[in-house]
């Protein structure tokens, strides 16, 4: 995930690559150091467009680019034939089915283009021959050892050395995609570490919330099947896990509810998780629901998709209300 920088940060980072002070910044632009320094520290002043439009020259980038619009610089417009891109190539980055921030990161990764001369090498066989004559000459070795002593003693560490030989020559496919995969190894770990910071605390959260809350569920339905627990629709079935997490059950109305219900979507995520019998436990025989959910789940395997949304048929009622 790429974090957008604001305004300020994105003038302020122009400014320090081209070593200009404030003072000098304006005296240059002849935008006075108050206004700009408004600017840089993104004060909610209006400033005018004027200016933005000036300071976007001075630093030959996009004025969409300083407003957010856009976190690339390039002012031209390029010709798609520079790229070097087919048309399905653009296609897809069009379509935006993966994130292109990612896919630019990996781009500008300091060894990408090792990594692609990589498998440029591979793919063409460029080292194939300088390979195929280094193993004929490995052959040739071997061949001329084995003739020297044939029908005479073996001189200590002869079949070692032979053992060694015969393990030299290189397979060009393995060799290759051995080094290939290195080299992106290398580069998806540096990616990853960027971005860790940001999202390993995201990711524990969501996982102790889950362990949590499946918890939770699990006693929740243990009560219920002995009988301790006796619920009248899934809304109470709900309720009692939400309690037993702590998590205060929602006072919302029904479309306030579904909302809550999509952004919340690790508890659909657990009910999923539930076989059929368990889930007609805990829908309190709502067949609607529980059909609701195992299509949702066909659904997610299918598509690897997160998304929950309870079918508005469970409700069967209306909902009781926090007193």
């Amino acid at each position: 995930m790429t974090v957008k920088t604001t305004m300020g940060e994105k003038l302020k980072d122009l400014r320090v690559e081209r070593g200009l002070t404030t003072k000098q910044l304006c005296e240059m632009t002849q935008i006075s150091e108050a206004v700009y320094n408004g600017l840089e520290n993104d004060s909610p002043r209006d400033t005018g467009y004027s200016r933005i439009i000036t300071l976007a020259k001075f630093f030959d980038v996009p004025t969409d680019y300083l407003l957010g619009f856009t976190e690339s610089r390039i002012t031209k417009n390029i010709e798609l034939k520079e790229l070097g891109l087919s048309d399905n190539a653009v296609e897809v980055l069009m379509k935006h089915k993966q994130d292109n921030m990612l896919v630019s990161e990996l781009i500008e990764h300091g060894e990408f283009i090792d990594l692609m001369n990589a498998i440029d090498v591979y793919v063409r066989r460029v080292a194939a021959p300088n390979l195929a004559m280094m193993n004929d000459m490995i052959g040739i070795t071997q061949s001329g050892f084995e003739t020297m002593f044939e029908g005479e003693e073996k001189p200590d560490g002869y079949d070692s050395a032979m053992r060694y030989i015969s393990e030299t020559p290189i397979n060009e496919d393995e060799y290759l995609r051995f080094r290939i995969s290195e080299r992106f190894n290398r580069i998806l770990r540096d990616v990853y570490n960027h971005h860790s910071s940001s999202v390993n605390k995201e990711f524990i959260d969501r996982m102790a919330e889950s362990k949590m809350l499946s918890s939770s569920m699990l006693k929740a339905l243990e009560r219920i099947k002995s009988g301790e627990l006796v619920v009248n629709d899934f809304e109470d079935a709900l309720k009692i896990v939400l309690d037993e997490s702590n998590v205060d059950f929602p006072d919302l109305s029904d479309a306030e509810l579904n909302e809550w219900y999509e952004k919340e979507n690790i508890i659909g995520d657990l009910f999923m998780k539930l076989p059929r019998s368990d889930l007609e436990v805990m829908a309190c025989g709502d067949k609607d629901f529980v059909d609701g959910v195992m299509e949702m789940k066909k659904a997610k395997a299918m598509a690897s998709k997160n998304s929950f949304k309870p079918p508005a048929q469970h409700r069967g009622g209306q909902r009781k209300r926090k007193r």
